[in-house]
């Protein structure tokens, strides 16, 4: 049977903006990472950044993507309803697999997706015959 007496917390849990700023706490992009045969790629969704607004620095094994927006200086006349997107800065660290040939790290941007390509160092081949010394 339906109350007659409206539970004012009923609709709050109903919308999910009230929850939203909880939820999304870290500005972080969408991140998709690969191996192929020869290569780590990885995908970074950052629309709204300008090519020059990414720094990518690789340091002690660690490769840090960053990303600055450039403020938006126009004056908005309406007020928003809803705002599900902005234009914000963001930073994310990755720990890099041993292996890497990082002067050879190379990355693109288009259509607001960071290409990073991280290619793997040529293995030596090990079918040379060895005598290993027992001491």
């Amino acid at each position: 049977m339906k109350s007659l007496v409206k539970n004012p917390l009923a609709d709050l849990f109903k919308d999910d903006s009230f929850f939203s700023g909880l939820l999304h706490k870290d500005n972080v992009p969408a991140i998709n990472i690969k191996q192929t045969e020869n290569a780590y790629e990885m995908d970074i969704v950052a629309p709204g950044i300008k090519k020059e607004g990414f720094k990518l620095e690789v340091d002690n094994g660690l490769l840090t993507v960053a990303g600055q927006a450039e403020s938006s200086t126009e004056n908005d006349t309406g007020k928003y309803y809803r705002k599900e997107y902005s234009f914000e800065s963001f930073s994310r660290q990755f720990i890099l697999p041993e292996g890497l040939d990082t002067d050879k790290i190379a990355a693109s941007y288009a259509d607001g997706v960071l290409k990073v390509t991280l290619p793997r160092q040529a293995e030596e081949k090990t079918d040379k015959k060895k005598t290993v010394a027992i001491v």
